[in-house]
């Protein structure tokens, strides 16, 4: 499996979960056993993970920029 986004909220999902059960009482149907997640073959045709969050972060959308983004979807 190859986490492409979102591997830090799993990791703090993870730590979450180990905090909870070690407070004591617990069960295994306790909320905080369970992560959401979404699993895609990475061989799907046409799969595209953009993490636009980091690419504009310092960066001015100007047309030309938007234009970048149009022709990578």
């Amino acid at each position: 499996m190859v986490i492409t986004d979102g591997h830090h909220r799993y990791e703090s999902a993870i730590a979450y979960r180990d905090e909870m059960r070690n407070k004591g009482i617990w069960t295994e149907n306790s909320a905080f056993n369970f992560h959401m997640s979404y699993l895609v073959p990475v061989e799907e045709e046409g799969l595209i993970v953009l993490p636009t969050h980091r690419l504009l972060k310092d960066y001015k959308l100007t047309d030309d920029l938007l234009q970048v983004f149009y022709v990578l979807l």
